[in-house]
């Protein structure tokens, strides 16, 4: 059985002492490495690909999909802790898979609705609250992710977990169901959503989903794999949009597309990466990003040679990490000195998610 971990992200002496540093405080900004780091602690033999940093209301899991399980077989929704601990007296970072204290036991039943003997990749995570005429508030911890196991064809699923608040297993499970909105496009899968103004970050601030104006993701109706984008109704039930039997046209987002594989989209706010095997890069897939901007998505820019290799380098995510000068992307990639297969990698972004200016390293 697959287990769910907890990780707390942490931000050494930062909260020791806040408001009454000590005097050998030296590093007062955290800096996460420029060039990619293994994440050893998690990784297996197998591949392990398709992260997700999804936040719940203290804390974050880092969900990813491995065949570790099947020994190499099919693809499950696997997960493991993530600690970051900035030492602000020596200017250390330490970036392991230490535990945390709190209950996640309801993830273990949302990744039993999610696996089957089949493939499930790319989770996608929301968590939000619901406040009634009465005042009393409903907390929803919601997966989005995609599975073969009903047809050859890849469709996009969720499930969710229901509560009052406290992450203690005690709320009601709802799923899997289908996110028809997209389902009759073919290999539709790695939803992501366009939340302008709320940035995915590493504390507990959760995302408002009525707000989405977009639903972004990649299918290969046209042949190669390309990205597409959906306009969202305007909604005060998300849940029961995702149900919605109307499908809704895609358009595809041509200022990302080329002719050849453009896909695992990740939208954080205003900033877009995904991984594409254009001409032009470095090899195999390399990572893109791009801005949404007056409406539109800016030319894709390669992330460079610092980040990519001529093997594949797969399914960015993104994360704004306040106290830090740079924020934190992971992904994965085949290239050689892993554990095996596809590993999952960390590196600090050129630039602040907020800010969206490159940083002189």
């Amino acid at each position: 059985m697959n287990k769910l971990f907890l990780f707390p992200i942490l931000l050494a002496f930062a909260i020791l002492f806040s408001g009454c540093p000590s005097n050998n405080v030296e590093y007062y900004d955290g800096v996460f490495p420029t060039t990619p780091v293994n994440f050893t602690e998690i990784n297996s033999i197998y591949d392990d690909y398709n992260s997700m940093l999804p936040v719940t209301q203290y804390n974050q899991y880092l969900s990813f999909s491995s065949n570790r399980n099947s020994a190499g077989e099919n693809f499950d929704i696997v997960g493991d802790n993530l600690n970051v601990w900035w030492d602000m007296e020596t200017g250390v970072l330490t970036i392991n898979d230490d535990q945390g204290n709190h209950d996640i036991s309801f993830l273990d039943t949302l990744q039993r609705m999610i696996n089957t003997p089949a493939n499930e990749f790319g989770p996608y995570s929301l968590n939000y609250w619901i406040q009634s005429a009465t005042g009393t508030s409903t907390r929803y911890n919601l997966v989005t992710y995609s599975s073969n196991y009903e047809s050859d064809d890849y469709k996009s699923k969720f499930v969710y977990y229901k509560s009052d608040g406290y992450e203690n297993g005690d709320g009601t499970y709802y799923g899997p169901f289908d996110i028809n909105l997209i389902d009759s496009l073919h290999n539709a899968q790695y939803t992501s959503f366009l939340n302008e103004g709320e940035f995915q970050g590493y504390n507990w601030d959760e995302v408002n989903p009525s707000i989405f104006s977009k639903m972004i993701f990649n299918s290969d109706i046209n042949g190669n794999a390309d990205i597409f984008s959906i306009d969202l109704p305007q909604n005060d039930n998300f849940i029961a949009m995702l149900k919605s039997d109307n499908a809704i046209s895609p358009d595809a987002i041509t200022e990302l597309n080329s002719d050849s594989e453009d896909k695992c989209p990740f939208v954080n706010e205003h900033l877009m990466v995904f991984s594409s095997n254009r001409p032009g890069g470095f090899g195999g897939y390399d990572l893109y990003y791009s801005e949404f901007a007056n409406g539109a998505w800016s030319e894709p820019i390669n992330f460079g040679e610092e980040i990519n290799t001529s093997d594949d380098e797969f399914r960015p995510v993104t994360i704004l990490v306040y106290g830090f000068t740079n924020d934190l992307m992971i992904f994965s990639s085949n290239r050689p000195g892993g554990k095996g297969g596809f590993d999952l990698y960390y590196v600090g972004l050129p630039f602040k998610l907020n800010e969206f200016e490159l940083i002189a390293y």
